[in-house]
């Protein structure tokens, strides 16, 4: 298709000197046909002809084509260094445009409709204006503004920067930078490149997409979705209302929480208190790990679980399944209530004669329906080695490190009354 393209005679007189077609045949010179009023695109590699041989390229000018893009540009008589880069600039109408940047430092402005902006090389200025619209800074220092609409940014540098008016849509930012944090009132993170990424949002409700890498996803304030994909990720969590969305066996994943309680979503193996505060968490049906670090309530559901309340005076219950726990140092509670709760275990349980020193710990199978009535028929305490064994039915509870079976006796368990 023909091309028009225009040879100016001064740079800084910004006149056309002459206009010509290409095509396959020699070039001659002829009056350029303007193009269809209802053109709902145009690119900036095409030039704008304000009039032919001698007008000034002015916006202003009463004889230029009426396009749905104005596209205008001063290009050098010479082949410019970087820093001297030609500047074009774009403006769509009412449709829906598609605007391209050059290799200087552009000026695209989509104006109505859904645009699509792509500023190229150079650092570049993207203004969406109405719409929902797609801004590409491409290479180079860009600054993107979607205006009103749910826009979408691509952004290819860390000097890039993302301006986004409050209530203006729900706007995403697309990277494949190593890490990205969510300016002001921008609410979505999808994370488009390889390996590990880092993404932070900020006090809105965002929703944060990582990849096949190890990522780390913190959703800031606000109730946030984060899903990690493949490999092993770990979620920030701030608040109860943030849920996490992982495949099925997509990698081991950890949640640090700051929050006063949480319950681990289907496919989330691991869980860490922060902060000391205490917390109440709830596992799912894999093999979880659950740490605190205050007066903490654990509760690890089915599977064969890992449960650790840390310093504090916290209610650990295993569940279903063979479950390993923790007893530090508090007054702890490990409760078993599941008719069949499995081979558990605990570790550094304080039995009645380290009262004075350490606290006592508790074993509250009330749950069970065992009362003192009933405890000397339902429940044997015996010697295992260094450590001591508490049956009950077909389950059992290893106390490991209390070596002698008398130092356990009826006043270590909370009974039903």
């Amino acid at each position: 298709m023909p091309t028009v393209q225009p040879t100016w005679c001064s740079a800084t007189a910004g006149k056309w000197a002459a206009v010509r077609l290409s095509t396959t045949s020699p070039a001659r010179p002829m009056r350029p046909s303007p193009p269809p009023r209802r053109r709902s695109t145009s690119s900036c590699g095409l030039w704008s002809v304000t009039r032919m041989t001698g007008a000034p390229c002015s916006r202003s000018s009463p004889q230029r084509q009426r396009r749905l893009a104005i596209c205008s540009s001063a290009p050098p008589l010479t082949t410019p260094s970087p820093a001297r880069r030609p500047t074009t600039t774009c403006k769509g109408r009412e449709g829906n445009d598609t605007l391209n940047g050059m290799a200087g430092n552009d000026l695209l402005f989509g104006e109505g409709g859904n645009d699509t902006l792509n500023g190229g090389d150079g650092n570049d200025t993207l203004d969406g204006g109405e719409g929902s619209d797609l801004l590409n800074g491409g290479t180079g220092a860009d600054t993107m503004a979607g205006g009103a609409g749910n826009d979408t940014y691509v952004v290819e540098s860390v000097l890039d920067v993302v301006a986004e008016a409050a209530g203006a849509g729900t706007d995403l930012i697309q990277t494949a930078l190593s890490s990205y944090t969510l300016g002001n009132n921008v609410e979505n993170l999808t994370f488009t490149g390889s390996g590990a990424f880092t993404g932070i949002g900020n006090a809105l409700a965002n929703t944060i997409t990582g990849g096949a890498g190890n990522d780390s996803l913190d959703g800031g304030l606000g109730n946030d979705t984060l899903i990690g994909g493949a490999g092993n990720d770990s979620y920030y969590v701030n608040t109860s209302g943030d849920i996490i969305t992982e495949a099925s066996n997509g990698g081991s994943d950890t949640v640090f929480s700051t929050s006063s309680s949480f319950t681990l979503g289907a496919s989330v193996e691991n869980f860490q208190q922060v902060g000391g505060n205490g917390t109440a968490v709830t596992g799912n049906g894999l093999n979880n790990l659950l740490q605190g670090g205050g007066n903490d309530t654990l509760n690890g559901g089915a599977g064969n679980d890992v449960l650790d309340g840390g310093n504090g005076n916290d209610r650990v219950t295993g569940g279903a399944g063979n479950d390993s726990m923790n007893a530090n140092s508090g007054n702890d509670v490990f409760v078993f209530n599941a008719a069949s709760f499995g081979s558990d275990s605990i570790q550094s349980f304080q039995a009645t004669p380290f009262l004075l020193l350490f606290g006592q710990d508790l074993l509250d199978i009330s749950g069970l329906g065992i009362t003192s009535a009933t405890f000397a028929a339902k429940v044997a305490i015996t010697d295992v080695g260094a450590d001591t064994l508490v049956t009950i039915g077909a389950d059992s509870i290893r106390l490991v490190g209390v070596s002698n079976a008398n130092t356990i006796s009826q006043a270590d368990f909370v009974l039903a009354s």
